[in-house]
C-alpha cells in the first residue's frame, strides 16, 4: 500500500522521466553509436597484466621514454 501511495503521489516526476528518456533512446536511431562497445573480459585483463609485469621489460622501456622526454625538456627550460 505504502509504494502505490507514493507512486500515484509522484506520478507527475515519473511520467516526465519516462518521457524525457523516450527521447533519449530516440536519438540512438538518428545518430548511432560509432564505436563498437568495448568488452571486459577478466581472464583478458589478468592475462595483460601478468604478462606486463612479465620480466620488467616494458616497464623500463616506459621509464626510458619517460627519461628521454624529461631530458629535452630539462634542455629546454636551460636553454642549452
Amino acid at each position: 500500500m505504502g509504494y502505490q501511495r507514493w507512486y500515484l503521489r509522484h506520478i507527475y516526476a515519473i511520467a516526465t522521466a519516462g518521457a524525457y528518456a523516450s527521447q533519449w533512446l530516440q536519438n540512438f536511431r538518428e545518430f548511432p553509436p560509432s564505436q563498437k562497445p568495448g568488452s571486459f573480459n577478466l581472464e583478458r585483463v589478468m592475462e595483460a597484466v601478468t604478462r606486463g609485469a612479465g620480466d620488467g621489460r616494458a616497464a623500463k622501456a616506459r621509464a626510458g621514454g619517460v627519461r628521454k622526454q624529461m631530458s629535452g625538456k630539462r634542455n629546454l627550460v636551460s636553454g642549452a
